[in-house]
């Protein structure tokens, strides 16, 4: 806004609006949704605020980040040059001690159409989700400027506190056109140990589950199973990785047999049992090829112990 000269007086209205609607929505989830902050009911913010709008193109931004000066300039640039709908471009991280590290975009710069998307975005966040050492797309809805009509036309919806850009990222390039990417790092995201990603999700496997919903709606309304085969039990395997990590986070307040013996219930809901029963990864990395063997083998109170042990003094 002030790189843009704003009038000090807008300045302050939506600076002000911003703390009130950030406030109020803190407080209410921290005390109805099991001390979880506003990100279980950010959909329905950007949901509002998508109708709100009034401009030809949309761009999002989380409260504890930023954009840089000149990227919507740049992002509205790049689109129209390339007759396109949509702009995308790379993500800086940037961690409280100053540190930063920079990401390419979804794709390298140059200008796309409907299939390359299908296969350069829609794909990989369909049924590529396990980390074997290369990365997994972001689907960070915050690299994009996009186009409204897109959005209103086909009804795309944003919900949930779990995966939410990752659907509305691959319902929206279904629809568009044509995009332009741009290789610098416009948006920058804060590496906040604070932040509601990093604590303990209480209602996760419920989080999960409906995500899964909606992504099987998504596959069967666009005829997308024979894009990736397996990607359901990919998504599974994937999700099941985050929910030990998110069992045996510190913040959770449960004894930790009483972790042990969620994880091993998880293990055998039947789309987890089918996953792990079809896909065996090999080569995931870090430590999440360990977790996946420990999973495999049903040692859940040895994984338990061995996160107690990462986690002493946290």
């Amino acid at each position: 806004m002030v790189e843009e000269k704003w009038p000090g007086e807008q300045q302050l209205a939506v600076g002000l609006l911003l703390a009130v609607v950030g406030g109020f929505l803190d407080t209410y989830t921290y005390f109805t949704r099991g001390g979880v902050f506003a990100n279980a009911q950010t959909g329905n913010m950007v949901l509002l605020s998508i109708a709100a709008a009034q401009g030809e193109y949309l761009a999002f931004c989380d409260a504890d980040d930023y954009i840089l000066p000149n990227t919507l300039e740049a992002l509205y640039a790049a689109l129209t040059r390339a007759g396109a709908d949509t702009a995308g471009c790379g993500h800086r991280l940037l961690w409280p001690d100053g540190r930063t590290e920079d990401y390419a975009g979804a794709l390298p710069a140059g200008v796309y159409g409907p299939e390359e998307l299908r296969e350069g975005i829609v794909k990989p966040l369909l049924g590529q989700r396990l980390d074997f050492g290369q990365g997994v797309l972001n689907g960070f809805i915050v690299r994009y400027l996009f186009r409204r009509e897109v959005v209103l036309d086909n009804a795309i919806a944003f919900e949930g506190a779990y995966l939410e850009d990752e659907l509305f990222l691959m319902e929206y390039c279904l629809h568009a056109q044509r995009l332009a990417m741009v290789d610098e790092p416009f948006y920058v995201y804060l590496q906040n140990p604070a932040s509601v990603t990093r604590r303990y999700l209480p209602r996760y496997r419920e989080e999960f589950g409906r995500f899964l919903e909606r992504k099987r709606a998504l596959v069967k309304r666009h005829g997308l199973d024979g894009l990736c085969p397996g990607w359901e039990e990919n998504t599974c395997w994937a999700g099941l990785l985050i929910a030990v990590g998110n069992e045996f986070a510190p913040g959770n307040p449960k004894p930790m047999g009483e972790r042990s013996a969620y994880v091993k219930a998880l293990c055998a809901q039947p789309e987890m049992a089918r996953a792990m029963a079809s896909l065996r990864p090999k080569g995931l990395a870090g430590n999440k090829q360990l977790v996946a063997d420990l999973l495999l083998g049903r040692h859940y109170t040895l994984l338990a112990l061995l996160y107690r042990i990462k986690n002493r003094g946290k």
